[in-house]
């Protein structure tokens, strides 16, 4: 029988925001869970959960989160995952740059996703953009995306998706865009 899931730190990340890491004793392995009212903060550099950047293989941020921070998992080595709920509407810039393990990430109703917010991602298969409207600088180069929708975007920077050698198929707005070199 698999064992419980062991609370092994909690903190604030927000001002009504909340993170909790868990072990899964089965495995060694561990999750975490962003729970609260608005907004995490940003830069975060030495926010006490990067002592489990090697053992996070998900995260689940829940309803009630509007955006996650600059930095916040920057090199989560072990994360493969993440499911952001509908109420996440921003995702900052670096948030989730250089989680070389991170195959698919739930992001569909994020509007703005910041620069590299996940560059360097050289995993992900599978993301949710087809309602953002402003993609930043970088915020997906290097990854692994065979196809993306842009039919809402409004903002396109730089570079964005540069370096995706699989990426195939892009979906324009409808009339066209311009778009910057990439």
């Amino acid at each position: 029988a698999a064992s419980d899931p062991v609370l092994l730190e909690k903190g604030k990340c927000g001002d009504n925001v909340t993170w909790s890491v868990y072990s899964n004793p089965d495995d060694g392995s561990a999750y975490m869970v962003i729970e609260g009212n608005g907004a995490m903060y940003n830069d975060a550099y030495e926010e006490p959960w990067r002592k489990y950047a090697d053992k996070v293989t998900f995260i689940t941020v829940r309803i009630g989160v509007t955006h996650i921070g600059s930095y916040a998992f920057r090199n989560f080595s072990k994360l493969g995952g993440i499911s952001l709920w509908s109420t996440v509407e921003s995702i900052g810039a670096k948030a989730f740059e250089n989680c070389t393990s991170l195959k698919r990430a739930r992001t569909d109703n994020v509007k703005t996703f910041g620069t590299s917010a996940f560059g360097g991602c050289t995993s992900l298969t599978s993301v949710g953009i087809n309602n953002a409207t402003e993609i930043g600088d970088r915020a997906f180069a290097g990854t692994a995306i065979a196809s993306v929708d842009l039919s809402k975007v409004t903002e396109l920077e730089e570079w964005a998706f540069s370096d995706c050698k699989q990426l195939a198929s892009v979906t324009l707005p409808k009339g066209g865009t311009t778009i910057p070199q990439s």
